[in-house]
């Protein structure tokens, strides 16, 4: 069998077995036509693999054949992609199709009219957009959303987004990450070509965009940034949100610790985990530690939750706490750090780990829960990883950790000087900061438990 054979066979057998799942659950599988609904199913780990492979053989395919002058100039040009659906997004398209006739779609002419672009400029960006399945063009100059531009959607009415803009994001934290990352890219990426050639000229690519020497974290909080400040919090809440809640209660454990086991959320904003965790495990202590200026935000969270009677009875506790200080709770039973440790370089990683080692006692956990950076061939630290099937790459390419995940990666290079790790790469920096890697269990996010080495 060629190899394009093998590739269109891995696209058959896992669209047939995709179709399965989906009948079972008396459903069909979601077409481009149809707007974007979350659904259980989304979820399931048999839809997950199969979708990954299909997506892996189709990207494989598309550049196995293509020229590849055609191929590369498409690569090239993924920054007008980003430019196109960030004006869009940000000029309420999506919002402003909902609120038309979902199936007739609206002309250019009169989303220009409620949008303020410029009609030509407008129907060019919908046209390329639609090119990519962004959008639908259902006729001449008559666009429509789609199951991808659908998932832009504010939850509000176009009238309350331009009434409070600041909080346009706020029923869509998905969204706001999307747009994050689009704005973030477009403008501190162009600067990483400069700073890579010269790195000890500032901590990242972001401060000379900025022309600022804070880190990301601090000039959220400066005067002026209170928009992408409110932006950044809500996509941090609810991008968390999306993975598993099981990806963090298994993490630590909490079965076997005993009633009263303290367990440390380093870095945690409004407790976002910790709520996860309290929700499984209620007989442990939780201490949720971050900058001042989440303390008000912890206190709106928890006091308003099912949860409120742990708030006030001190059984979930907030703290005020940079984790490059010293760790003020000593000897807890688990220290945890979710999605913080990829944000910074390895010198400020080891100094975080090395704080909270200084704290721990000698049957204190560490776990830490980041993106995995996954090579493209066989890993020997995941033997027990699935593999994607041959001729895949190992790490299912686009469709696997080595989309999103070396994708997220050089967005934390430009943005922070951080880094998605491999897993040689966590070992060692835990090795530097006095920790031994005691087991790992994979999910959409590694946990990474480490004990004092």
């Amino acid at each position: 069998m060629g190899h394009l054979t093998e590739l269109a066979e891995l696209i058959l057998s896992s669209a047939k077995a995709l179709e399965a799942v989906y009948d079972d659950a008396g459903k069909s599988v979601p077409t481009l036509d149809d707007l974007f609904c979350p659904s259980p199913l989304d979820s399931d780990p048999a839809v997950q693999t199969e979708s990954m492979t299909i997506v892996a053989a189709a990207n494989q395919i598309m550049h196995t054949v293509a020229n590849p002058l055609t191929a590369l100039q498409l690569a090239a040009g993924g920054l007008n992609l980003t430019t196109a659906w960030s004006i869009v997004q940000e000029a309420n398209v999506p919002d402003i199709l909902l609120e038309a006739d979902a199936q007739k779609g609206l002309h250019v002419k009169d989303i220009a009219s409620i949008c303020g672009l410029e009609q030509d400029h407008l129907a060019r960006l919908l046209r390329f957009l639609a090119s990519r399945h962004f959008f639908k063009e259902v006729s001449p100059h008559v666009f429509a959303n789609n199951r991808l531009s659908s998932f832009f959607l504010k939850h509000k009415s176009v009238s309350e987004i331009k009434a409070d803009p600041q909080s346009r994001y706020d029923n869509a934290p998905l969204a706001g990450i999307l747009g994050m990352m689009a704005n973030d890219g477009l403008e501190v990426a162009p600067h990483l070509k400069d700073w890579v050639k010269s790195p000890q000229s500032a901590e990242a690519a972001f401060n000379i965009a900025k022309k600022t020497d804070q880190d990301y974290w601090a000039w959220l909080g400066a005067p002026g940034n209170e928009d992408r400040a409110r932006q950044v919090a809500t996509a941090m809440a609810g991008g968390a949100a999306h993975f598993p809640r099981e990806n963090v209660t298994n993490a630590i454990d909490g079965a076997n610790l005993k009633p009263g086991s303290i367990v440390v959320d380093v870095g945690g904003g409004q407790g976002g985990a910790t709520m996860m965790l309290y929700k499984k495990y209620p007989h442990l202590k939780y201490i949720i530690q971050d900058l001042d200026n989440q303390a008000d935000a912890a206190g709106a969270f928890w006091s308003s939750s099912e949860a409120a009677d742990a708030w006030s009875k001190k059984q979930v506790q907030f703290q005020r706490h940079s984790f490059f200080d010293a760790q003020p709770v000593k000897n807890a039973d688990v220290y945890l750090m979710r999605l913080c440790i990829h944000d910074w370089s390895d010198s400020k990683a080891k100094v975080m780990m090395s704080r909270i080692r200084d704290a721990a006692g000698p049957t204190s956990r560490f776990v830490v829960l980041d993106p995995l950076a996954m090579h493209t061939c066989q890993d020997p630290d995941l033997p027990e990883n699935p593999i994607a099937p041959k001729p895949l790459l190992a790490n299912y390419g686009i469709a696997g950790p080595g989309g999103v995940s070396a994708m997220s990666d050089i967005q934390m290079l430009y943005m922070y000087n951080g880094k998605e790790r491999t897993v040689a790469d966590m070992r060692l920096l835990g090795e530097q900061a006095g920790w031994k890697l005691q087991e790992l269990k994979p999910g959409k996010l590694m946990a990474y438990i480490f004990s004092p080495a």
